[in-house]
């Protein structure tokens, strides 16, 4: 051992202006490297418990569904609710995901596409949130053509949820 420190995780050589470096230094720096490469914190330590990002997402529940169905009144009950701040919710006739948010008592939030016939759609939702329960308020579906015909709908559901954060 030709150094007089080492770094604090992985006990690798830390060399001064004095120390002459040896290759049995190196060897034992590269060994511990590759002892701790793949290593992983777990979710309870605050880690991913993940040597991928896909993987890490998957264990942490990043887009994990949470709920499946058809809503479009009333209440629903979604587990795990509480555990998220933002969600997906997958529209029906609508092929695309609108993100929604939670604050406080509510959960909001709105996306936009393009039809197949040329409309802009403008989905718009909100609902009431008290633990892991939800209440419907609105979905609506805003849609202009290139004309400047606009149209209004409220026949759209809430088919899934999924936990994003």
């Amino acid at each position: 051992m030709s150094y007089n420190s080492q770094t604090p995780n992985l006990g690798l050589p830390q060399w001064i202006l004095s120390d002459p470096p040896q290759m049995s230094d190196f060897n034992t720096a590269f060994s511990n490297i590759d002892n701790f490469a793949g290593k992983t914190t777990p979710v309870a330590k605050g880690g991913t418990g993940a040597t991928t990002a896909e993987g890490a997402r998957t264990n942490i529940g990043i887009g994990t569904q949470l709920w499946s169905g058809s809503w479009s009144a009333g209440q629903i009950t979604v587990p795990n609710l509480t555990n998220y701040t933002m969600f997906y919710l997958d529209v029906s006739g609508s092929n695309t995901l609108v993100p929604v948010f939670r604050e406080s008592s509510s959960l909001r939030g709105s996306n936009g596409y393009f039809s197949s016939n040329d409309y802009g759609h403008l989905l718009l939702f909100d609902a009431s949130v008290s633990g892991n329960t939800l209440t419907y308020d609105h979905l609506i579906d805003i849609s202009i053509s290139r004309a400047g015909n606009l149209g209004f709908s409220d026949d759209r559901e809430v088919v899934a949820i999924y936990g994003i954060f």
